[in-house]
């Protein structure tokens, strides 16, 4: 496909103007590109993370558990969710806000509606991730897609950067985009119960 082809090869120059933000300018229309810790005790967030770590372990999560640490060991249902929401891991997952700058309190979607500059604009919003994640090791970063003309193109985008990144996977919902690394995501949970169970 051309598009693929374009959202690879055609990035604009780029800065890191702090820690989780960039910027860079196409055609003069400054971006801005921000990546934000989920608020982890919020519901919906949660409820999607039951869901992905039911997945990404299978129905016994505490047998993964238990054969990854290699000893029997007391956690209570309670714990354990508290362990899952806890600062360790949120530190690890991030809400991806990406807009033209002089509008990023309005726009929370990957908005470039008018500028004619897409291919450029969605290579350089690639260029990027790819150093977020070389900088960061996400578990798990998401996006939406609150624009439904913007989906197909962002699903392309969700695609390429999870094949970039061997383990990296990625989930697609109605509007929004999952892409995490269940290797990670297994270490800094076991790594966090086995911190636990040595109090």
């Amino acid at each position: 496909m051309i598009i693929v082809k374009e959202i690879l090869d055609n990035p604009a120059p780029y800065k890191q103007t702090d820690k989780y933000v960039w910027a860079f300018t196409v055609d003069k229309v400054d971006y801005t590109f921000e990546a934000h810790f989920i608020d982890m005790k919020e519901f919906y967030f949660q409820m999607t993370c039951k869901i992905l770590f039911n997945k990404w372990f299978g129905e016994d999560i505490f047998k993964e558990l238990h054969d990854a640490i290699g000893k029997d060991f007391s956690l209570s249902i309670e714990n354990f969710n508290h362990l899952l929401f806890s600062e360790k891991l949120q530190s690890k997952f991030f809400d991806i806000d990406f807009s033209i700058a002089e509008t990023q309190n309005e726009i929370k979607d990957f908005s470039i509606t008018g500028t004619g500059n897409a291919s450029i604009v969605f290579a350089t919003v690639v260029q990027i991730i790819d150093d977020f994640i070389r900088q960061d090791k996400p578990i798990l970063f998401m996006f939406s897609a609150e624009s439904a003309s913007r989906f197909k193109l962002y699903t392309t985008m969700t695609r390429i950067i999870s094949k970039k990144y061997k383990n990296y996977e990625y989930d697609i919902g109605s509007n929004y985009f999952y892409i995490y690394n269940e290797r990670l995501l297994e270490n800094v949970i076991v790594s966090t119960v086995q911190e636990y169970i040595k109090k």
